[in-house]
């Protein structure tokens, strides 16, 4: 059975194995799994085609195992987001994070092959074959070319009755024993140079994806950093927003406070809205109707700069002063307990006056 194998590299490994069917074979994780233990364990389960990676750069370790195996390497065109790792294996148990991206890998592995082993089963094969061709496929074989290769493999010689004797063949010509070592040694020394090259050519790769791989993650810490920075400072300012209102409600709170403790000391009196209040100190901010002076009767004093107000309440003889004396605070209105005394005592000499010159009058006419 061939293998697409998801790999999740870090402390604790992810192992993911799909057939070529895309059914899941076995989930694995593992804390401080080395490759070759890793080998040992995938080994066990199949012949592993494809290594898969959720990362657009394959991390080292994959890139190792897969050279080990003799596998494909697959890694996605971009780095898989956590939201489509997730929705990928919904329909799948993992166990912890390590599975779940590892499964991911696989599965996003599979779908690329999906259509083309889709096409490779249309054609009627024997499973087994199926398989085969399939393997060829993701090593870079052309599908006719892999289902040919895999036929030809199995193909046997055709039963005759008759056995027909083969011409015999001419034998070789022996090789000079001083030519054959010649081009053995030859032989050898270019194997040996190009496998030398092909290591340094693969060290060089395995170079320069570690460097891509280290700058990518450095840009996205980058990134990140700046996110993170941008939440901070709007967190910052909603808390310079809420002390700024707490210290305002404080400072209310606190004048409140003073303004009830002038109240109880006798050094301001509270002043109502009409027609809320009729009693006591009132503050009339709107045109007095007639019928609503007698209301107004048991209050100590108004406050109104209306002269038809002030008209209606002298008839009545009740006191009236300027509303410049009113204060406000916090939608509380109020008056210095001085200056009323001053607006009463003002208002009773104003009454006394007119009582003397009506007299004087009436004494005249």
């Amino acid at each position: 059975m061939h293998l697409i194998v998801g790999v999740d590299p870090g402390t604790t490994t992810g192992l993911a194995s799909v057939d070529f069917k895309g059914r899941v074979v076995e989930l694995f994780s593992s804390k401080d799994l080395g490759l070759d233990k890793a080998i040992e364990h995938l080994v066990s389960l199949g012949s592993v085609s494809v290594i898969a990676t959720d990362v657009a750069l394959a991390p080292g370790f994959v890139l190792k195992m897969a050279s080990k195996l003799g596998a494909v390497v697959y890694s996605p065109p971009e780095s898989a987001l956590v939201l489509d790792k997730i929705t990928i294996t919904r329909s799948h148990r993992t166990e912890d994070a390590h599975q779940r991206d590892s499964l991911a890998a696989a599965l996003i592995a599979y779908s690329a092959y999906r259509n083309k082993f889709a096409k490779i089963d249309s054609m009627g094969m024997d499973p087994a074959k199926a398989d085969e061709v399939k393997h060829l496929f993701v090593r870079g074989y052309a599908i006719d070319k892999a289902r040919s290769l895999i036929e030809e493999r199995n193909r046997k010689p055709a039963a005759t009755k008759e056995t027909v004797p083969e011409k015999p063949k001419p034998a070789p010509q022996p090789i000079p024993e001083s030519e054959y070592s010649r081009r053995m040694i030859s032989l050898e020394r270019q194997n040996e140079f190009l496998r030398t090259t092909l290591a340094q050519k693969e060290c060089e790769i395995l170079s320069l994806k570690a460097k891509a791989a280290k700058i990518r993650r450095e840009c996205d810490m980058g990134i990140r950093k700046e996110s993170e920075m941008a939440k901070k400072e709007h967190s910052i300012k909603n808390l310079k927003l809420n002390l700024f209102d707490q210290r305002k409600k404080a400072a209310s709170a606190d004048g409140l406070k003073k303004r009830w403790e002038m109240i109880l000391e006798g050094i301001i009196v509270p002043v109502g809205l009409f027609p809320a209040q009729k009693k006591g100190h009132v503050l009339m901010k709107r045109g007095l109707r007639k019928e609503e002076v007698d209301s107004l009767l048991s209050a100590a004093m108004v406050f109104t700069d209306d002269n038809g107000n002030r008209l209606l309440l002298d008839a009545k003889n009740v006191p009236w002063a300027d509303t410049s004396l009113v204060k406000e605070f916090q939608g509380c209105y109020y008056a210095r307990l001085a200056d009323v005394e001053k607006a009463v005592a003002a208002y009773k000499s104003r009454v006394r006056l007119e009582d003397i010159v009506e007299g004087y009058r009436k004494e005249r006419s």
